[in-house]
């Protein structure tokens, strides 16, 4: 499920309405989530069209909040839910050929490897 503009104003009511409930200035929830306070205020104000999950997930660190709470209002689902690698690829990107989808896929198993990341093991974190 995509995000839509209301979600992202509704999550900047919600991230208002904690911290004020926690009496914390933008300043200083700013700083104990080591976001510049524009950006805080521009989440605050629903104006980030797509706010990504390392700024949602400090937010929630630094107002002492479950990170999923913020996630479920951008409707954002555990990517447990998710396709694996190739069913992905070859949905999002069906108007490539085989070939060059395989290469793709050849090309992130290479990465994989190399850090250590094993696509065929359940995946234990939050997307978008």
């Amino acid at each position: 499920m995509a995000t839509t503009p209301d979600d992202v104003r509704q999550l900047g009511r919600l991230i208002h309405q904690t911290r004020t409930s926690k009496k914390l200035s933008r300043l200083a929830l700013a700083r104990r989530a080591e976001v510049p306070r524009t950006t805080l205020i521009r989440l605050e104000k629903g104006t980030i069209a797509r706010p990504r999950v390392d700024l949602v997930s400090a937010i929630a660190v630094a107002l002492e909040v479950p990170a999923s709470e913020y996630f479920a209002v951008l409707g954002w689902q555990a990517d447990a839910t998710l396709p694996g690698l190739v069913p992905y690829l070859k949905s999002r990107y069906s108007q490539l050929p085989p070939e060059t989808l395989a290469e793709i896929q050849s090309y992130l198993q290479t990465i994989a490897e190399r850090e250590g990341i094993d696509f065929d093991q359940p995946p234990t974190r939050l997307v978008e």
